[in-house]
C-alpha cells in the first residue's frame, strides 16, 4: 500500500479514521484499507471458529462504533469498555484486583583487578561461575565441543563421538532476559480467591544432575540403550560431513562428560501460592474467615522434569549451578481467623 499510494495514515483507530474523513476527505484516499487489530484478532477468531462470540474489551469509546460499522465484517460481537467490565462486576458482587511487576537486566563486567580478566564465584575445578570481562554477570565457564567453524556441527572421532576442544571457556550466560511477577485477587460474594505467579526469560545453567542421569540411563531418553543414536558432524582427520549410527551409552559417557552438554535454558513460568478464602457470616460478635493454600504446586519450565530454582553453591553461584539438588517442595495448610 505505502509504495502504491506513497504515503500512508495509520487505520487502527476509529476516532482517528472517523476525524480524517469528516475533516480531511482528501486524505481519506490514504488511510490503509488493513482493519484495525482489534477487527484482525476478531476475523481470525472467527476463521477458525465461526460458532465463537468475540467481544472486545479495552479504554477506547470509539471501538463501540467500530464493531457495528459494516466493514469490520461481523468480527466482533460486543464492544466494552473498562468502566462498563467494572461495572458489570460490581453489578455481580465481584472484585478483581491485579498487580504486576517487571524488571529488564542489562549487566556487563567491564573491568577487575589490574591483570585479571576473570575471577570464580563458585563451581568444581570445572566447570565453574565466574565474572568474567566483557560478558554479562556472572557466566559458566568449562569444557566445550571441538567444532567446526562454518557449519557449527560438532566434530567426531573415528568412532563417531564428540570431541572437546580442549581447554576451557564461556559455555553459559546467566542472566535472564527479564523477570514478569503477577499477583490476583478475585473476590465472589464472601469467597475470595488470590495467586502470586512468576516469569522468567532467558538466562542458562549448568544442570549436572541431568548430565549425570542422562550418563547412568536413569532418564527416559537414555533408558532404552539397545536403539542406535544416528549422529551427523564433521569427521576430524577428513574435515567432511558423516553420519555415524553410535552405541547410546558410548555416546552418552562421552557427550555427558563435557559441561557444554548440561547447559540448560533457565524460562519458566511458576504458581508460587494460591489461597482459597471463605468468609463465614458474622457470629456472636466475631468476624470468621477460613482458608487453604498451597504453594510451589505448578512450574512449567525449559528444563524437563526440574525446578531451575533449584541450586547449589553459594550466593554468587546460586541460581545458575545445580548438581544432585532437591527441588523447592511443595507446601499445603490452612487457616482460621477470628476478628472482633
Amino acid at each position: 500500500e505505502l509504495a502504491e499510494k506513497g504515503k500512508l495514515l495509520s487505520s487502527c483507530c476509529p476516532a482517528f479514521v472517523d476525524f480524517v474523513e469528516k475533516n480531511y476527505p482528501d486524505l481519506a484516499q490514504y488511510i490503509s484499507h488493513t482493519p484495525s487489530p482489534m477487527v484482525m484478532i476478531g476475523k481470525r477468531i472467527k476463521e477458525k471458529d465461526p460458532k465463537a462470540r468475540v467481544i472486545f474489551i479495552g479504554p477506547c469509546v470509539a471501538k463501540k462504533k467500530e464493531f457495528q460499522l459494516g466493514k469490520t465484517m461481523g468480527a466482533i460481537d460486543c464492544s466494552l469498555t473498562f468502566e462498563e467490565l467494572a461495572a458489570l462486576f460490581e453489578s455481580k458482587d465481584i472484585d478483581v484486583e491485579i498487580g504486576l511487576n517487571w524488571t529488564k537486566y542489562k549487566s556487563m563486567v567491564k573491568e577487575l583487578a589490574p591483570g585479571v580478566d576473570n575471577i570464580m564465584l563458585g563451581g568444581f575445578v570445572e566447570p565453574q561461575v565466574r565474572a568474567y570481562t566483557g560478558y554479562g554477570y556472572p557466566v559458566i565457564f568449562g569444557n566445550s565441543f571441538l567444532r567446526d567453524d562454518a557449519t557449527g556441527l560438532m566434530i567426531l572421532d573415528s568412532d563417531g563421538l564428540p570431541m572437546t576442544n580442549g581447554e576451557s571457556t564461556v559455555i553459559g550466560e546467566c542472566t535472564p532476559d527479564f523477570n514478569m511477577g503477577w499477583s490476583t485477587n478475585i473476590r465472589y460474594k464472601r469467597f475470595n480467591l488470590s495467586t502470586t505467579w512468576s516469569w522468567q526469560k532467558g538466562g542458562q545453567m549448568y544442570h549436572g544432575t541431568y548430565g549425570t542421569m542422562q550418563m547412568f540411563g536413569a532418564t527416559t531418553e537414555s533408558v532404552n540403550r539397545d536403539v542406535p543414536l544416528h549422529v551427523v558432524g564433521i569427521d576430524y582427520e577428513t574435515g567432511n560431513r558423516v553420519e555415524h549410527d553410535v552405541d547410546l551409552y558410548d555416546w552418552n559417557q562421552i557427550y555427558y562428560d563435557i559441561s557444554e552438554s548440561m547447559i540448560v535454558d533457565t524460562d519458566f513460568v511458576k504458581l508460587r501460592d494460591i489461597t482459597l478464602t471463605y468468609r463465614l457470616p458474622r457470629i456472636a460478635g466475631f468476624d470468621i474467615s477460613v482458608s487453604g493454600f498451597a504453594r510451589n504446586v505448578l512450574v512449567w519450565a525449559k528444563m524437563k522434569d526440574f525446578d531451575p530454582e533449584s541450586s547449589v553453591g553459594n550466593n554468587n553461584a546460586g541460581g545458575y549451578f545445580e548438581r544432585y539438588s532437591l527441588p523447592n517442595t511443595a507446601s499445603f495448610g490452612g487457616g482460621l481467623k477470628l476478628t472482633f
